[in-house]
């Protein structure tokens, strides 16, 4: 420490800023270093273009360049305004201005309604430009360039205060104090003498400095001139006494930077700086009184900067967490250097602007010192200041602060900067703070020098902030606790109905969660406040983020039924306590009517591992589609149809904790028959939302409509089938040259191709894993597009180029070439694409005593492929009338009818490419690769080749985004697709499990479902799904119960409206022996992929320990890592702890998956490997045109296509009635058929019916809406 006996130490700004922005460097290559690509982000927003200001923002870009931050310049025209006018721009001129519209620092004044309310409706322009810097995740910090250099009046607090504050590097900014005036005028500097013509920028050469040449006071009385030397000493503030010098100490402060810069950038004559001019803006000060100074310095502002409110308030109660203002942070900066102790320490602080002043000093207080602000009625000045350990000045008048006001030993920071006369000066001009130097030096310990002290801090300081937030950033990025808020649950006993508990349970807010988990504003897309759409952009931003640990939730056999509960009815005039199965989703061991429960258990694993475990945990479920049925199922069918939707609303046991005895306890399923009446106040629950307290809420939301996904892919059929039919219409109505001329229609006189915007290119869509066995490749076939072609020309340009035409000039073509780019030349009863309805709505009906949800749409034909039906379109209604129609009947058309029908919505391709692909690039590949037909050479036809690629595309932009939503405690859930588990694969969509297993990070988990049981839903997820995502499971979950294995063990029939049997309510270990090995064999399938396998036991009151026991031990002994008891029915994600613990565990072991087979087997080979090793059966029977198939797919380069088998859920064979696990039994393929844009063949096994019919009484007889409320009634 100096002596203060004239060797005060200086405290060089310049030296220590240095130091900063080299340490600054580092720390950004360290955040490069951890974070691939990551970049602190500035953004300096300017309206109009002052030199001034363009001076400034130059040398605030080359620090930010220097240091390695990506800073930007915006620029906004002069012409901004606040606010734009939406209807009339009369009403706005004519609108009268607020004059009190912005808070006044000095008078105190409280800020009026905002003047938006006395002027016509408006759209802000600024203020959506800041809004949308604030929600970009690449911006780290924002400064907003003052002065606002506009010819219409803004409100600069207004401005000011809308910079997220965590975005506030500036840690305060210049606002006006009133209604903002402006002025223009110019300064020439000649010969070292300012020339005032009027004020603007100027520079004294020799100086190397900006001077502050004129200022403006404006009274409402008249106007008077100043001088050279600052504002005029006889100005006081009438409210708080601050002079002018005090009141404009920080604009005068270390102004040395922005000279070097300046002079360095600008052209000089002679050894001078050329001259310059600038704009002043009149700032009012309330009271009629304006104020202008020309003054733009390194950092400090001109007068009128103030605090972000939000940061200013942090400050002023010591949170020192947000920005703080770069002037008194650097100068308290200069102190630390020091090394003088400031805790405890006499500290003053003259002068109490908010600029420098007032934060200074609540810096000081709150880093311990004992501060003292002084200011014009301060009384003894000389005698404060000479107390203080630490003076800190910034008043504005040059050398005010003489020697003998200054403690021996004291830390002297100056914060002023004036000129003076100087003879000396070759421009008659010196810089000078406010303490006289010379003098205080002798005294003071340490002192900063004018220039070159607390100046050059500021944009350090400035720099610190930005780089300071990029680190906040990139911690919340690379943080593994997301905080989330656990929504407790009240459980009841007995179980309500699921409907009850959702209505109970208010969710998040949908935004709430959405921050919780990590994501961004403009990630989030909300509808309503339950439910939001979220951006694929999260995937570019954690790109470099490590995937969590994935897990697949399958099961043995599907039951056609899931969770229980309890309702009560009057039957045969007695109250009777009845079991109502719950509908939804259940994959589990082999299906039973009793159900196991997977959906639950996915929603209950995932509230185990978020709510009780505190970890990162994500589910991942396929849309619900309660009404996509098989159409067999009729109101006179008495038998379970043989297959059902991967999301098929079943009726079942789930969970439930029965208490009644088993002449109460009735199941109730929808096979029951026309004459059987469910009592009205029973209602059924719907779709794979899971049951009881794991579930996803709001439960009506998550059943109907959610975010219109469904009604995308209806739409997006519909247009193509309607240019298939309308193609086929004009080709067989046109000649050549005509139909030549209306697809490539003269404009102008000019012939040209569609000149649709290019689009980036793109790699053929070929996916590529990682596996224990060599890499498998998802090959390009001839009709995928090239690398070169790929989205990147028109859709006439790409048929050109299938043609092998190279020629880009529709003038150019030959008559031959022409017929063959206009002639599609389909063959009518090949197609397999046809129209549905043309407004996609819903329909909630019953089919068979079933609650369902059906969808209008059109899509591809699936199944009983009648060659002269065209296939089946899909739609959304049990209208059985649909199923066989004939099309083309009207005059118009010309005679051209022919017959098609519909199939379900989720039954479509699109719905399969929509589940299957990884970004919105590659679903447009998809698209534009579906073979909807052949032409007469026997040559398939593309969607792309009628030119609906790009239009479907923009139809399906939406649908991509998955949906977020919540368990029932407030755990997040994505939801996304639901392609129909038989023809398709029956999982969620790949994009949903990329943006969980970012979201999660390392350490955390996402839980996903695989359609129906091991056989069919895990096999297809593996050698479909996982091959198209790259993505790799860590363990496998298997859920079952003990009552489900006795039935596969021989248990009797469970009968609609009879009570269960004893077998199914008692012990019975015999029975459920023989039913384990199910069990055993979907163990045995899931560690064919060398994943370990996690048993999930959902229990009911009737299952004895010892039961519960055997299951639990042969689970071990057949190679099951764990085999866990489960309640989450019943207790939430609190009965599922002990599962989520073994599926940790599992995860925590190495994996080493492998494929079942290779995807350069033959497509034969591959059918036998399925049957053999999933199914057991001892050998397949292929039917000799399915083998003619197989071979045709493999010449049209679909060989090295994955397989989806399309067989029944209810049994590992091809009987649905065929319970256990049978092996060396016949399977039969009678049929095959190939999903091009989705990437799979699909043989298949036994009769596939894809649309249902309504019974006699349709459930709508008991739904209603509540008019005053908006409850739905009678839906669940």
């Amino acid at each position: 420490m100096g002596s203060g006996d004239g060797t005060a130490k200086l405290l060089s700004g310049t030296d220590v800023a240095k130091e900063i922005r080299n340490g600054l460097t580092k720390d950004v290559v360290q955040l490069t270093d951890k974070i691939p690509n990551f970049r602190p982000g500035l953004a300096i927003v300017q309206v109009g273009a002052r030199e001034d200001s363009n001076v400034y923002i130059r040398m605030k870009l080359k620090a930010a360049e220097e240091i390695g931050i990506q800073a930007q310049h915006i620029k906004l025209p002069k012409s901004t305004t606040e606010v734009e006018p939406a209807v009339n721009p009369a009403d706005i001129v004519n609108a009268k201005p607020n004059s009190t519209s912005c808070p006044q620092e000095n008078t105190g004044d409280q800020q009026s309604p905002s003047h938006l309310e006395q002027t016509p409706r408006r759209i802000f322009q600024l203020l959506m430009k800041l809004r949308k810097l604030n929600d970009d995740p690449d911006i780290h910090g924002i400064i907003v360039q003052m002065p606002l250099d506009s010819d219409n009046p803004i409100d600069s607090h207004l401005i000011t205060n809308s910079v997220s504050p965590d975005k506030d590097v500036d840690g305060y900014k210049l606002h006006t104090l009133g209604n903002e005036t402006h002025s223009h005028c110019t300064c020439y500097l000649a010969g070292g003498e300012v020339l005032i013509c009027s004020a603007g920028v100027a520079w004294a050469a020799g100086t190397g400095c900006v001077l502050v040449v004129i200022v403006q006071l404006v009274e409402e009385r008249g106007k008077r001139y100043l001088g050279k030397s600052g504002l005029g000493r006889d100005w006081v503030d009438e409210t708080t006494g601050d002079t002018a010098e005090e009141a404009s100490a920080a604009g005068f402060a270390g102004l040395e930077d922005m000279a070097s810069l300046m002079l360095s950038t600008s052209g000089a004559v002679g050894g001078r700086p050329a001259l310059n001019k600038g704009t002043l803006c009149f700032h009012s000060l309330g009271r009629g009184v304006a104020l202008t100074t020309a003054v733009v310095d390194s950092g400090l502002r001109s007068l009128g900067e103030n605090l972000n409110a939000v940061n200013e308030g942090r400050v002023a109660v010591g949170d020192l967490g947000g920005f703080l203002p770069c002037t008194p942070n650097g100068a308290m900066e200069l102190i630390k250097r020091s090394g003088v102790p400031i805790a405890g320490s006499n500290a003053v602080v003259l002068g109490r602007s908010k600029i420098v002043g007032t934060p200074a000093a609540e810096l000081l207080k709150w880093h311990h010192a004992t501060v003292t602000v002084c200011h014009t009625k301060t009384k003894n000045l000389e005698q404060q200041t000479a107390k203080a350990d630490i003076l800190v000045v910034a008043v504005g008048r040059p050398e005010m602060v003489k020697g003998s006001w200054i403690k021996k030993g004291a830390v002297v920071i100056d914060c002023g900067i004036s000129s003076v006369p100087d003879a000396t000066k070759k421009s008659g001009q010196r810089l000078v703070g406010d303490v006289a130097f010379e003098e205080a030096s002798k005294l003071a310990s340490y002192i900063t020098p004018v220039p070159g002290g607390v100046g050059p801090m500021t944009v350090a300081m400035l720099m610190k902030n930005t780089v300071l937030s990029a680190q906040r950033a990139a911690s919340k990025l690379t943080s593994t606790n997301w905080g989330l808020y656990i929504l407790p649950l009240k459980l009841k006993t007995p179980v309500p109905s699921d409907i009850e508990i959702a209505r109970s349970q208010e969710p998040k807010d949908i935004f709430q969660l959405a921050k919780e988990v990590g994501l961004y504003p403009t990630e989030v897309n909300q509808y309503g406040h339950k439910k939001a759409k979220v951006s694929l952009s999260v995937l570019k931003r954690l790109e470099w983020q490590k995937n969590g640990k994935f897990i697949v939730v399958a099961g043995l056999r599907r039951t056609s039924s899931c969770g229980l509960r309890r309702v009560f009815g009057r039957l045969e005039g007695g109250l009777v306590s009845f079991a109502v199965p719950e509908l939804g989703d259940t994959r589990c061991i082999t299906p039973t009517p009793l159900g196991e429960g997977k959906s639950t258990t996915t929603i209950g694993l995932v509230q185990a591992l978020a709510a009780h475990r505190s970890m990162n945990a994500f589910a991942c479920l396929q849309q619900p589609v309660p009404g996509d049925a098989p159409g067999s199922a009729t109101e006179e069918d008495a038998s379970p149809p043989p297959v059902c939707k991967d999301s098929w609303p079943t009726l079942s046991l789930q969970g439930l904790n029965v208490s009644s005895s088993p002449q109460e306890l009735f199941l109730f399923t929808f096979l029951v028959r026309e004459d059987f009446r469910l009592p009205s106040l029973w209602r059924l629950s719907c779709g794979a939302a899971g049951g009881g307290y794991s579930q996803v809420i709001p439960m009506e939301e998550f059943n109907l409509h959610l975010t219109g996904d469904i009604h995308a892919v209806t739409a997006a059929n519909n247009l193509l089938a309607a240019q298939l039919d309308a193609r086929i219409f004009h080709e067989a109505t046109q000649s050549d040259e005509a139909l030549y001329n209306r697809l490539v229609p003269k404009v102008k006189g000019k012939r040209a191709f569609s000149k649709i915007q290019q689009l980036e290119k793109v790699a053929p869509a070929q996916q590529f894993v990682k596996a224990a066995q060599p890499l498998q490749l998802v090959k390009a076939h001839p009709h995928q597009l090239t690398a070169r072609t790929a989205l990147s020309l028109s859709p006439e340009l790409r048929r050109l180029e299938r043609l092998g035409i190279t020629k880009t000039d529709p003038e150019a073509l030959s008559t031959e070439e022409r017929k063959a780019f206009s002639r599609l030349d389909i063959d009518p009863n090949t197609v397999t694409w046809v129209r549905g309805e043309a407004h996609p709505h819903i329909e909630t009906v019953i089919w068979c005593g079933l609650t369902l949800r059906i969808h209008w749409a059109s899509g591809a034909g699936y199944g009983d492929r009648d060659p002269a039906l065209g296939g089946g379109g899909v739609l959304d209604t049990n209208d059985r009338f649909l199923r066989k129609i004939t099309v083309g009947q009207s005059p118009t058309e010309k005679g051209h009818a022919r017959e098609t029908g519909f199939h379900m919505s989720v039954a479509s391709e699109i719905m399969a490419i929509l589940a299957l692909s990884t970004d919105l690039k590659n679903m447009k590949d998809r698209l534009a690769r579906m073979v909807v037909g052949l032409d007469k050479s026997g040559k398939p036809v593309t969607a792309d080749d009628l030119g609906a690629t790009g239009a479907m595309t923009i139809l399906m932009k939406d649908a991509i985004e998955p949906t977020l939503m919540q368990t029932v405690e407030g755990t997040p859930v994505l939801v996304h697709a639901g392609p129909f588990a038989n023809i398709a694969h029956g999982a969620s969509s790949v994009v949903a499990d990329r943006i969980a297993l970012k979201l999660v990070g390392p350490e955390g988990y996402v839980v996903t479902e695989a359609g129906f049981g091991s056989d069919i839903g895990m096999e297809k997820f593996f050698n479909i799904k996982c091959r198209n995502s790259g993505l790799l499971p860590n363990a496998v979950v298997l859920v079952s119960s003990v009552r489900a294995l006795k039935m596969h063990g021989g248990g009797p029939t469970v009968t609609p409206g009879i009570p269960l049997k004893n077998v199914y309510v008692e012990e019975n270990l015999e029975l459920l022996k023989q039913g384990l090995p199910n069990l055993q064999k979907h163990i045995s399938n899931g560690l064919k992929y060398g994943v370990p396998v996690v048993v999930a036991v959902n229990t009911f009151a009737t299952d004895s320990q010892a039961e519960v026991d055997l299951v639990r031990k042969v689970s071990s002994e057949s190679g099951a890592f764990r085999a866990v008891i489960c309640s989450h029915w019943a207790n939430g994600g609190a009965g599922a702890t002990d599962l989520a613990d073994a599926v940790m565990a599992a995860c925590s072991k190495p994996s080493s998956f492998r494929f079942l087979y290779p995807l350069n087997l033959p497509l034969e080979e591959k059918i036998r490997v399925i049957a053999a090793e999933m199914y057991g059966a001892g050998n397949v029977e292929i039917d000799a045109k399915v083998l003619h198939l197989l071979q045709e797919y493999t010449r049209r380069g679909y060989g090295d296509m994955p397989l989806c088998m399309a067989k029944t859920s209810l049994s590992l064979t091809g009987d649905p009635a065929v319970k256990g696990a049978p092996t060396g039994f016949m399977l039969h393929v009678k049929d095959a058929m190939v999903s091009v844009g989705a990437g799979f063949v699909v043989p298949i096994i036994g009769e596939i019916s894809m649309l249902p019919g309504l019974g006699t009484r349709p459930s709508i007889y008991d739904m209603d809406l509540d008019t005053e409320t908006g409850e739905i009634q009678g839906l669940f």
